[in-house]
């Protein structure tokens, strides 16, 4: 089964992710259709025994289920944030709107009592 792809919607980046993961598996058999890295891995672990195999195996199963439960929490600590910044952003809008009003009815006072008191201030 294939790697569930994740990252950005781009040609570009769509078309490398399927470029690079549409090749064959690698035959641990023959070697046929095995990268560089998988001819190194696979000489690297052919001295190892089942007991190891099975070892690292783990040890990479549970990196992987780290990584995931990492992102996820990440990806659920932030949907949480985004939703408390959009209700303060709507505070904020409503805040706006009220400092607006107030402005507005207020306004001419401000201007008038300037007027006083600069006038008084002159005499």
């Amino acid at each position: 089964m294939g790697e569930k792809y994740e990252g950005d919607r781009e040609y570009n980046k769509l078309k490398k992710f399927v470029t690079s993961n549409s090749k064959p598996p690698c035959v641990l058999a023959t070697l046929e259709h095995c990268s560089k890295k998988e001819k190194a891995f696979i000489e690297e672990s052919t001295s190892w025994d089942e007991a190891k195999v099975k070892e690292e195996l783990e040890s990479v199963k549970s990196q992987i289920e780290a990584a995931k439960t990492k992102h996820q929490e990440l990806a659920d600590l932030f949907e949480k944030q985004k939703d408390e910044a959009m209700a303060t952003m709507k505070k904020s809008e409503e805040a706006k709107t009220d400092l607006e009003k107030v402005t507005k009815d207020v306004k001419y006072k401000i201007n008038i009592m300037e007027q006083v008191t600069k006038k008084k201030d002159e005499l």
